[in-house]
């Protein structure tokens, strides 16, 4: 996660708007490294998964998702086999 892109372009933009924000004195004392270690140390605290584990997990949740509906179908169907014939069930 460290050379990801967003995380370069966050450090880019907060640095850039420090820098608009300050002198150009005290701009000149940003340090873009010091920047990144900040980001990546907040970064690191988030509980983040990558695109392509989130896509993974979705399709795994739609799957599990589609069977519990044929599953629920299935016993509703057996339900109304039985139901009907056993008087002392209902």
């Amino acid at each position: 996660m460290k050379d990801h892109p967003v995380l370069q372009a966050m450090i880019e933009e907060i640095t850039q708007r420090l820098t608009a924000s300050k002198g150009a004195e005290e701009a000149a004392h940003l340090d873009p490294a010091r920047i990144q270690q900040i980001i990546q140390q907040a970064a690191a605290k988030l509980d983040l998964v990558t695109q392509e584990d989130y896509q993974r997990l979705l399709a795994i949740h739609q799957r599990s998702r589609q069977k519990m509906d044929q599953l629920a179908a299935r016993v509703a169907q057996l339900e109304a086999q039985v139901l009907p014939s056993s008087p002392g069930l209902s």
